[in-house]
């Protein structure tokens, strides 16, 4: 049973060598973005005061963590895991 994934990491054994290989590259870029969606977020959140990072349920030194946590989130569910 395939399990849905955003680029179709799970392959299928009717998925040729060349398939397979474009879906890791596509998926090996669409976590290059993430990657730099989370980071550029962390650097505008790190621009903000203790206090306000405090208020918004963060705090300095788990910003990128809980970036990602979020993010990971959102792919499972986006893809019902």
């Amino acid at each position: 049973m395939n399990v849905p994934h955003p680029i179709g990491d799970i392959v299928s054994p009717r998925d040729s060598g060349l398939r397979r290989w474009m879906r890791r590259i596509l998926h090996a870029l669409e976590r290059g973005a993430e990657a730099r969606r989370i980071r550029a977020t962390a650097v505008e959140l790190a621009k903000l005061d203790d206090a306000t990072l405090r208020d918004i349920g963060l705090a300095r030194g788990n910003i990128e963590g809980a970036l990602r946590d979020r993010a990971e989130q959102e792919r499972r569910q986006r893809f019902g895991w």
